[in-house]
């Protein structure tokens, strides 16, 4: 598998195919070519994992400002469904981290929606994640067949540059989630969405 960024108008519209593909969205939702464009000309970065000549993931991330310091908002990931729980989505946010490290970007930032078990697993206990933020219903209704029906609260996430930790015990409910995770456990009921979990979590790179 070769990780590297994306920079010609073919490999954003591999980019547009893949989120068709792993998410299901209407058109509505879908970022077109011409982000990923405006994304690598002002300092962000369109990243793509390559099996051979085929594109098969990718992850996007967006310069920002925050406390007067630069940070990248880590946008999407997009996983082609013949790949998915092959460990790519990791290897993409460990790339990420290592392009924000030679640009001297101290912060990496996301959302994620935690009643996804895999997305939550791989957020807190494979990256080391810290959650920091909890928004209900951030982004409005949503078309993805995964989130249908579902608000798209969002909590937000951070893990800097150094050695990846794990604290999820700062917001309500953390402790238990976390040794849900461990045990394999869902952490959330089917028939709704639990009081200790919220919606979606935003996260920051540590």
């Amino acid at each position: 598998m070769t990780i590297r960024p994306l920079t010609d108008i073919a490999e954003f519209q591999g980019c547009v195919a893949l989120q068709r593909e792993a998410w299901g969205s209407a058109d509505i939702d879908i970022r077109p070519v011409t982000l990923f464009v405006t994304q690598s000309h002002i300092g962000g970065l369109v990243l793509g994992a390559f099996d051979q000549d085929r594109l098969v993931a990718f992850i996007n991330a967006t310069p920002g400002i925050r406390n007067g310091r630069p940070y990248w908002h880590s946008q999407m990931m997009a996983v082609s469904k013949d790949y998915w729980n092959s460990g790519i989505g990791s290897q993409l946010k460990l790339a990420q981290r290592n392009y924000a490290r030679r640009r001297g970007l101290r912060l990496i930032e996301w959302t994620y929606d935690p009643l996804e078990s895999k997305n939550a697993y791989l957020n807190i206990t494979k990256l080391g994640a810290i959650v920091r933020r909890y928004y209900v219903n951030l982004y409005g209704e949503i078309t993805s067949r995964l989130q249908q029906g579902l608000e798209s609260s969002a909590a937000s996430e951070h893990r800097r540059r150094h050695p990846a930790r794990a604290h999820t015990s700062r917001y309500p409910g953390a402790q238990k989630t976390k040794s849900r995770l461990r045990k394999g456990r869902p952490t959330a009921s089917s028939g709704g969405i639990s009081e200790e979990l919220p919606r979606r979590l935003f996260c920051r790179r540590l």
